[in-house]
């Protein structure tokens, strides 16, 4: 049975998924997919990018995460796939097992994101690739009107132990791991209609819930509504991604 708070982060990631669906082709072109045979998702989450990976290389892919939940969703929801549940910072395959390993909006919730990128090349075959499909930077988050939604959620992660200015630091992290990274950044949802204002504020109950009292949160996603539907709003998150050979 999943609870509602697990429904909620499968239903974020799904939102997520339709985010960065530009972003991932882009990342895709990069490292010539069709050309792959095996391919590892650290930090699956519900396991839909693993199908999506197992449905464009050559052979199969292969997804872990460190949340037993999140594993039994995953298995639940795409029998036919191999999910694994493992710390990420200690995979628990060979060395040079896969000739793609990626993660997507994992490394700002690592505790060690250069330890884990570690951890990603050392299961990385040779000539193999490495990447970062999409890490977000809250700091350089773009709002009009100005909530404040960029300070407040940037808090409310820090608070979960993630790092909300992620996306900035992945030619850092990639280095410190001794892989040699192109990177680039784009941008994120410009919510130019309804449904993804509904799945932004979704995101946004999800991340400040028990962090801002529940009266501030309806006035914000009340004057963010009104803003939308005066045309006057704007809302920009940057994304970035980083991919090593």
């Amino acid at each position: 049975m999943i609870d509602d708070r697990l429904a909620a982060h499968l239903a974020h990631h799904e939102n997520q998924a339709r985010w960065t669906e530009a972003l991932r082709a882009h990342v895709y072109r990069q490292i010539a997919i069709g050309t792959r045979r095996r391919a590892l998702d650290v930090g699956c989450g519900g396991g839909w990018l693993v199908a999506e990976l197992a449905g464009k290389v050559r052979e199969a892919a292969v997804g872990c995460d460190i949340d037993p939940a999140m594993i039994q969703a995953s298995r639940e929801k795409f029998p036919q796939l191999e999910f694994v549940a493992s710390d990420p910072a200690r995979l628990p395959f060979a060395d040079g097992s896969f000739d793609l390993v990626v993660c997507h909006f994992t490394l700002l919730w690592a505790a060690d994101p250069v330890a884990l990128l570690a951890e990603m090349k050392r299961v990385a075959a040779a000539g193999g690739a490495i990447a970062a499909l999409a890490e977000p930077d809250w700091g350089g988050y773009l709002e009009w009107p100005d909530l404040g939604l960029r300070d407040l959620i940037s808090a409310a992660l820090a608070a979960e132990g993630a790092d909300p200015t992620a996306g900035r630091k992945l030619v850092d992290w990639f280095g410190r791991a001794g892989l040699r990274a192109q990177v680039g950044v784009t941008g994120g949802p410009w919510l130019a209609d309804e449904a993804g204002l509904d799945a932004a504020w979704a995101h946004h109950r999800l991340t400040l819930a028990g962090f801002v009292d529940e009266k501030k949160l309806r006035r914000l996603e009340a004057l963010d509504r009104r803003a939308f539907r005066e045309e006057r709003r704007l809302a920009h998150l940057p994304l970035c991604w980083a991919v090593a050979r």
